[in-house]
């Protein structure tokens, strides 16, 4: 179910271009007692968006939950506060969960999100190397006890990026049943 109705009103200007599509995940790493831990993301779609709706600085173009809920927020056309330096160009998409490489996604979220992807892809003839990680883009650290850690890790390590790839390209990539062994060229005939 799609929400269009969006209540955000403090986010930026009207976007001049939009060139990539960034994947966040709502929980990320924090320091906890000196140990690195994961904030969680409980609750649904429209928690969420509620949450981005009204907050005073951060924005999100879409959100999706475990169940494959997809709520709008800032509108596309709107630039929205979700990458830091990365904004102007591109659509951000909250993914409901935990992030930390551990939880599942689950098969009705990635399969809302690819639907999703697809129409933003050809509203705006964004190229499949356009979608991005939200880690890729931001590099930032903390400190939590004497370590040092990534401050976005999302969607996570086990995020199916192979699964959205060959979907959004439209085919399947072969998979590798046994490592290929020489074959020695036939000879010629005299």
């Amino acid at each position: 179910m799609y929400s269009d109705v969006s209540e955000a009103k403090v986010y930026g200007a009207v976007r001049k271009t939009t060139n990539r599509i960034v994947i966040h995940t709502i929980s990320g790493p924090i320091c906890k007692n000196g140990m690195l831990a994961y904030s969680g993301a409980f609750g649904d779609v429209w928690q969420w968006k509620r949450f981005f709706d009204t907050h005073p600085f951060l924005g999100v173009h879409y959100i999706i939950d475990r169940k494959g809920q997809v709520a709008s927020s800032t509108p596309e056309r709107l630039i929205a506060n979700h990458a830091l330096d990365h904004n102007e160009d591109t659509i951000g998409i909250e993914l409901v969960h935990n992030g930390d490489g551990i939880e599942p996604f689950s098969a009705e979220q990635i399969s809302a999100l690819m639907a999703l992807l697809k129409q933003i892809m050809a509203r705006h003839a964004i190229a499949l190397h356009g979608i991005v990680s939200h880690a890729e883009l931001d590099k930032r650290t903390f400190a939590c006890g004497e370590r040092s850690f990534k401050s976005r890790t999302d969607p996570g390590d086990n995020f199916p990026w192979v699964k959205i790839r060959d979907a959004l390209r439209g085919e399947r990539m072969p998979k590798l049943i046994r490592e290929p062994t020489l074959v020695e060229p036939r000879k010629r005939a005299p």
